[in-house]
């Protein structure tokens, strides 16, 4: 999807040259037009062109805003903030045919000076689901976009991005990094606080799909991690029933002393 959207992208940009080589014919033909070169916003001019061979009505500015939403998906994917600027408005969020916005397509490649333009300027939301319930912080865990990933993981969990949303398929951004071994991302998402035993919709933890991918280093920090937390929650528990049980103030000296040496021994 990515090489395709940059291919579109390329051809929309070579299609300036044809539009000046029209306007200009066109123009010395006696023909009436206004138009203004703008090397990046390519799908204005272009169709400015086209509006002569068609009358500019309803379906003509149906087709330019269409175009224009285009726009900024290609903009997004290829990182080009000059051309994604002028293509996205404020308040105004839209979907591409595979169901993403400009923000997921911008972390799905690792355009992270997009991915702060519109979260930033624009006011997306970086929880902002895709139509597959798919979040931003988990389209940026994805091998395709792994030298970059970090960086954009990084950010989004800064500007307060919930580590344990899940998509419409049950798997959060801990499911995603865990199945394509990030080691990296998926410390910093657990120091974050994300969940390690959310279950997607096939029943499986994401050690479960470490595992599976034999991704072996995410896998011992996860098993660690939940260790721990099993660790804890026993301890509390018998912790919790011996103070229930403690009748006097000699006894429940004797209760803190034992949990005292039950942290001391499993710490």
């Amino acid at each position: 999807m990515f090489h395709s959207q940059r291919s579109i992208g390329h051809q929309r940009q070579s299609f300036i040259k044809l539009g000046f080589g029209l306007s200009s014919l066109l123009l010395s033909n006696c023909f009436s037009i206004s138009l203004i070169p703008s090397q990046s916003h390519v799908s204005r001019y272009f169709l400015a062109v086209l509006s002569l061979f068609f009358p500019c009505g309803s379906k003509s500015r149906l087709g330019s805003r269409k175009m224009q939403s285009d726009d900024q998906f290609i903009a997004a994917s290829i990182g080009d903030t000059e051309w994604l600027q002028q293509s996205v408005y404020k308040g105004t969020v839209k979907y591409d045919k595979n169901g993403l916005t400009a923000l997921h397509l911008a972390a799905m490649h690792g355009h992270l000076a997009c991915m702060k333009l519109l979260v930033e300027k624009y006011g997306f939301n970086v929880d902002l689901t895709a139509e597959n319930g798919c979040t931003p912080l988990q389209a940026a865990a994805n091998n395709e976009n792994e030298n970059c990933a970090l960086d954009c993981v990084y950010y989004l969990l800064d500007k307060g991005a919930n580590p344990s949303l899940n998509s419409n398929e049950g798997t959060t951004a801990l499911h995603q990094a865990a199945s394509q071994g990030h080691l990296t991302i998926l410390k910093l998402l657990l120091d974050s606080g994300a969940k390690v035993d959310c279950r997607d919709n096939n029943g499986h933890i994401p050690l479960d799909l470490a595992q599976m991918w034999g991704h072996e280093r995410c896998g011992r920090i996860l098993r660690a991690v939940m260790w721990h937390n099993d660790k804890d929650f026993l301890l509390g528990e018998v912790c919790d029933g011996l103070v229930v049980e403690a009748t006097s103030e000699e006894e429940y000296f004797w209760v803190l002393l034992v949990r005292l040496c039950l942290c001391l021994l499993v710490c």
